[in-house]
């Protein structure tokens, strides 16, 4: 019962201790290690579990001061927070949740909090959707709290409506409840004597629905055990974090000759004067995974950054750089980058942090660091799995603007390079390429945004092997019940029973490590379509035997009315003997009246069916050994044999001539 939410929270105050003189009333922008020596507002957020501020590449922290001495104080932050549910409607359910904001230590009296800007206050990206919610709406409000040791407090709440897409439910859990409960009807047309094929019909069926509660359960908590996992991974390990050497001592050599002490790195190069270019390049070093599930990508790479800083030049006589490792970084200015739209991201630190800083004596800088980055892809499943998947990774800076910032590809889109060795084990990687945008923040402005883009065409054996062979083995299995005797009832109906089971299970299978999307799947509508029709089959006996009950009986009363079997004990089931050609019958003819004779000429498949004798006296065995009776095979089965698997032939056809 939470969520998880990634936001930019930005606070607005005025500080008259922070005003400064200016003539062209320009602002100061500066990154998040000032931000630590000046007051600012302490938000927290209520009935949180968890939140962090990201920090890849740096914090991303902006703090942007005017002359007057109002300043704009940007954090981006993910926060998980309590949202208490009610599943009494379930999924038909609407679930309203709230994150909810406010000031520890800074009663009413010290700190009022407000929103900026009413309903304009909080504003949505235009990406922001949910595979299985519908989000209805967003709003704010405002409350007092009050804490009776403390006193009272102002909180904001961003309020949010979610509505539960019906479909995935629809197709995944009430209509399959819907066909058990059609298939367990199935027994009513069943002959009565047929007690072992009745009651493994509705055993079966039983059987099923334990078995996808089971899935069911073993599926959430696996779910469970994920996230606790992820969560640990968030948490780190106490062991394995590594502490500052405090035995080495920083490179004071390099910074008197750097002269670092003398400027104020806080501030980035040229401040006041044109933007600053700043050149990116990328090396891909692998693209770790995707996930269907949650909609994101795990990558890799190699982040490259190329400005320059007078401010670091030196003299040299041989003009050799010098490189430094990531300890001087935290003394100099260097571009904020962040990933937007990541959900987790973090720089390598083993063995040391993989950050290298190469400056040249004319103040040129080659920064680079290697990132794991975990960002979000919107994913149309419409076609899984013979889809393909395009995602972007969004590189851009978080405090500054293109005023003050102009972020570009140093090389066009040779600036992206891959490792020869990326490879996916479900998606050929078709393409990468770069673009660039601008971006805009009705809040801060306009900004520079890099996009690593890259194409994925899913590998479609896999699910051939694993899905749609075994459906169609499945279905091809139940057209033998069409060739097994209709009297075999014990043979033919758990025979039925076992396909519509086993393609139940195929479907839950495959939905387990699906999102619950509003939509259908390519893969729902052939593993439908083959579960509709191993569900005619059964349907399909169940007509036939009914008919031939029908027929039985009115053979039996054709039988009363012979004098050669008046003396037979009524009613006893009929005993196949044997199944006889149409060679033996036109042999055989004579023995049959011409009352079981094929209407209108009809050639059709004759069973010699003979009434039990056991119990007759042994003068009658004689004349009742004479007599056979025929019974025609049900026309239903001649033509089922013919029309199903044409039927499946041409489905599967009109399939693949789409989806390929």
């Amino acid at each position: 019962m939470d969520f998880t939410m990634t936001l930019y929270l930005r606070n607005y105050w005025k500080d008259e201790r922070l005003s400064f003189p200016s003539t062209t009333n320009k602002s100061m922008t500066f990154d998040g290690r000032l931000v630590k020596k000046i007051w600012a507002p302490d938000v927290f957020f209520v009935h949180s579990k968890q939140s962090f501020i990201h920090d890849t590449t740096t914090d991303n922290i902006m703090l942007r001061i005017f002359p007057d001495g109002n300043v704009l104080y940007s954090i981006r932050v993910t926060v998980t927070a309590m949202c208490n549910m009610d599943f009494s409607c379930f999924p038909l359910d609407t679930q309203t949740c709230s994150l909810e904001i406010e000031s520890y230590a800074y009663t009413e009296d010290d700190l009022m909090l407000y929103w900026k800007g009413d309903k304009d206050a909080l504003k949505t990206d235009e990406k922001v959707s949910l595979s299985q919610f519908l989000i209805q709406r967003f709003h704010t409000t405002s409350k007092l709290a009050f804490y009776s040791s403390t006193g009272w407090y102002n909180r904001l709440y961003i309020n949010f409506t979610l509505r539960r897409h019906i479909f995935f439910f629809l197709l995944q859990t009430y209509f399959p409840a819907t066909l058990m409960v059609m298939l367990s009807w199935v027994s009513f047309w069943i002959d009565r004597l047929a007690v072992p094929a009745r009651v493994s019909l509705e055993s079966n069926s039983e059987r099923q629905r334990r078995k996808n509660q089971m899935h069911e359960y073993h599926q959430s908590r696996s779910q469970r055990y994920g996230r606790d996992v992820e969560e640990t991974k968030k948490q780190g390990s106490p062991i394995l974090k590594r502490s500052a050497d405090a035995t080495k001592s920083y490179l004071t050599k390099s910074e008197q000759l750097l002269r670092v002490d003398d400027h104020d790195f806080t501030m980035r190069p040229g401040f006041g004067g044109p933007s600053i270019p700043v050149g990116v390049d990328v090396q891909v070093e692998s693209l770790d995974s995707i996930s269907e599930v949650d909609m994101d990508f795990t990558m890799t790479l190699y982040l490259r950054h190329y400005w320059k800083d007078e401010r670091l030049s030196f003299p040299s006589t041989n003009n050799l750089s010098m490189t430094f490792d990531g300890r001087l970084v935290k003394k100099i200015w260097v571009p904020d980058m962040f990933f937007v739209h990541s959900k987790r991201s973090f720089i390598h630190d083993t063995t040391t942090d993989n950050i290298m800083l190469r400056v040249y004596p004319d103040g040129k800088v080659l920064y680079s660091l290697r990132v794991t980055v975990t960002s979000m892809c919107y994913m149309d499943f419409s076609r899984f799995p013979l889809d393909t998947q395009s995602c972007s990774l969004e590189i851009e800076s978080y405090a500054y603007t293109d005023d003050d910032l102009m972020l570009y590809w140093k090389s066009g889109n040779n600036s992206l390079t891959t490792d020869e060795k990326i490879s996916l084990s479900q998606f050929m990687i078709q393409e990468f390429h770069t673009t660039t945008k601008l971006a805009f923040y009705s809040s801060t402005g306009w900004y520079n945004r890099l996009y690593i883009n890259f194409t994925l065409h899913r590998h479609i054996f896999f699910f051939l092997l694993q899905t749609y062979f075994p459906a169609t083995l499945m279905v091809m299995l139940s057209w033998v019940s069409f060739w097994i005797d209709r009297r075999a009832v014990p043979a033919r109906v758990p025979l039925g029973i076992t396909t519509v089971l086993t393609m139940s299970t195929i479907i839950t299978g495959v939905n387990a490590s699906m999102p619950r999307v509003s939509y259908i799947k390519a893969v729902d509508i052939y593993l439908w379509v083959s579960f509709v029709f191993v569900f005619l089959s059964v349907l399909e006996y169940a007509a036939v035997n009914y008919l031939t009950t029908v027929q039985e009986r009115k053979e039996r009363k054709r039988r009363e009315k012979l004098p050669c079997t008046c003396a037979i004990p009524q009613p006893r089931p009929l005993m196949v003997e044997r199944t006889y050609s149409d060679g033996e019958v036109s042999n055989l003819a004579e023995f049959a009246g011409p009352d079981y004779m094929p209407q209108n000429g009809e050639k059709q498949d004759r069973e010699l069916v003979k009434p039990p004798i056991a119990d007759e006296p042994t003068e009658n065995k004689e004349k009742i050994l004479s007599r056979y009776i025929w019974i025609d095979t049900h026309i239903i089965d001649k033509y089922s044999r013919l029309i199903f698997p044409v039927a499946y032939a041409l489905f599967n056809i009109i399939y693949w001539s789409i989806y390929t």
